[in-house]
């Protein structure tokens, strides 16, 4: 099983960094490889593109944006753009409503929600523990494709679910192998 990503990953990427950093978005796509460019050239955001196309295209985009929480901080943003895009916007109507008074639930929905925007890329779980959630990743290829990238990225796709449906979350990497396992703990804040 072949892995992929939902094009509008990329899309959203791309248009979020042509907003923010014009001169960064053109060096971007000058260093693509042609192939990552017509994985994503004309296909609908829901369509699915190869994981190596995904994860050059997030590999260069850190790469002008830097690492850790610059590069969360740019999925955090990326992730409000997409809200209002069907892939996540479902997904993020859904959270609200089930999450109600307890805003770590938004981390429940996480393992749906990556089955939904990726396929054969990785698993996960979430584990409840007072006071906070555990998101675990694993089963990632950490030899093909950047683990630490997904991770950070992921981060930052957990603050914008929470932004959107109004819960103060804070995440926070406590496990890493780069191999493709990962534990990231979500925390309500004020």
């Amino acid at each position: 099983m072949r892995p992929e990503a939902r094009a509008a990953w990329g899309h959203v990427l791309l248009a979020n960094l042509a907003e923010r950093a014009p001169v960064r978005h053109r060096r971007v796509l000058e260093r693509l490889h042609p192939k990552t460019h017509s994985a994503y050239e004309g296909l609908a955001a829901m369509r699915w593109v190869p994981m190596e196309a995904h994860m050059e295209l997030s590999d260069e985009i850190r790469a002008e944006v830097g690492a850790g929480l610059r590069y969360s901080e740019f999925w955090r943003q990326a992730g409000l753009r997409l809200a209002n895009r069907p892939i996540l916007s479902g997904f993020l109507q859904m959270v609200g409503r089930l999450s109600g008074s307890d805003p770590l639930r938004v981390a429940n929905q996480f393992p749906r929600f990556f089955r939904h925007t990726f396929r054969h890329v990785v698993d996960a779980r979430v584990v409840r523990e007072p006071g906070r959630t555990v998101l675990e990743l694993f089963d990632f290829d950490g030899a093909a494709f950047n683990f630490e990238c997904f991770v950070e990225g992921t981060v930052g796709v957990l603050m914008a679910s929470g932004d959107v449906t109004n819960s103060r979350l804070r995440a926070e990497v406590t496990h890493f192998e780069a191999g493709g396992r990962a534990s990231i703990v979500v925390r309500a804040i004020g």
